[in-house]
């Protein structure tokens, strides 16, 4: 069950996004320790304990820049990030899969 899944602390920590891995329907995310091809900036998501959440993103310029903002879970395989800088944007992440090795996010 993805509830229990959630529960778990494998997702406290950096994930960084697979691009060579997604489909068209899913995004993939590997821990920030992964062996990643070389030549890629990668963006990523830590979400931490208690509600703590960073976005990793990139700027025009291709720094590298974090996002604080806060998870809550939705549903048993929802979560709304409410980012506190700038717009204030507000992202829904669909888990499909979590492990130690593995983060699949639905496309939505």
């Amino acid at each position: 069950m993805i509830m229990g899944i959630l529960r778990l602390n494998k997702r406290y920590q950096k994930w960084l996004h697979s691009y060579e891995e997604d489909t068209d329907n899913h995004m993939i995310y590997r821990p920030s320790s992964y062996d990643f091809p070389l030549g890629w900036t990668r963006v990523g998501m830590t979400f931490k304990d208690k509600g703590g959440f960073i976005l990793h993103d990139i700027t025009p310029d291709e720094s590298l820049v974090k996002k604080l903002g806060r998870w809550k879970l939705i549903d048993n395989t929802k979560l709304e990030v409410s980012l506190s800088a700038g717009n204030k944007e507000t992202l829904m992440i669909e888990i499909e899969k979590i492990n130690c090795k593995i983060l699949k996010i639905k496309r939505l």
